[in-house]
C-alpha cells in the first residue's frame, strides 16, 4: 500500500492529467459515470487491504454525527459528554470531528479500529466511491487519492472515454 506521502507526490506529479480526467468524467451522465466508478473500484477493492494501510485514520477526521457519538461512547462504555470532552472538538463548519491524529479509536500495532461496528458514518462511507455521481462527490474522490491507494488506483485505471 502506498503511504500518504507517496500519494501526494503521486498526485502532484500527475496533476494535470488528473485534471484532465477529472473534467472529463465531468461529462459523463450521472448513471455512466457511477458505473464506471463503481466497476473499477471493486476491481480495485479485491487487490487490497485497508488494514495495510489507514492512511484515512491517520491522516483525515471524519464528521462525527450525534448517532455516531452514542454509539461509540456505548462501546466503550462512557457518557456521550465524557466522550465528546475526551475526543472531539468543533471545526470550523460547527461539525465534530476527532481531535488529533492519528484517530483515537485506532489500534496503531494491527490498524483496526476499536469501536468498528460502531464507526461513524463518514468512515463506514469512505472513501464515497459508490455516491461519485451525487453532490461533489467526484471532485471528492480526486481529492481522497492524495490519501487513499483505492481511490488513486481507481481514479488512475478509470477510462472516461467508454
Amino acid at each position: 500500500m502506498k503511504k500518504v506521502q507517496e500519494l501526494h507526490q503521486l498526485v502532484k506529479a500527475e496533476k494535470h492529467q488528473l485534471d484532465q480526467k477529472q473534467s472529463k468524467l465531468h461529462q459523463l451522465s450521472k448513471a455512466d459515470l457511477k458505473e464506471q466508478f463503481i466497476t473499477t473500484s471493486n476491481e480495485v477493492w479485491n487487490c487490497s487491504n485497508c488494514l495495510k494501510c489507514a492512511n484515512c485514520c491517520k491522516t483525515i477526521s471524519p464528521i462525527v454525527e450525534f448517532n455516531d457519538i452514542h454509539n461509540m461512547a456505548k462501546v466503550l462504555n462512557v457518557g456521550a459528554g465524557d466522550f465528546i470532552k475526551t475526543y472531539l472538538e468543533m471545526d470550523e463548519d460547527g461539525d465534530f470531528v476527532f481531535q488529533s491524529q492519528p484517530c483515537p479509536m485506532l489500534n496503531l500495532e494491527d490498524n483496526k479500529c476499536k469501536v468498528y461496528k460502531a464507526r461513524p458514518k463518514a468512515c463506514r462511507e469512505y472513501p464515497h466511491l459508490d455516491d461519485v455521481n451525487t453532490n461533489g462527490m467526484l471532485d471528492l474522490a480526486f481529492t481522497n487519492a492524495k490519501y487513499c491507494g483505492v481511490v488513486y488506483d481507481t481514479v488512475k485505471k478509470i477510462e472516461p472515454n467508454h
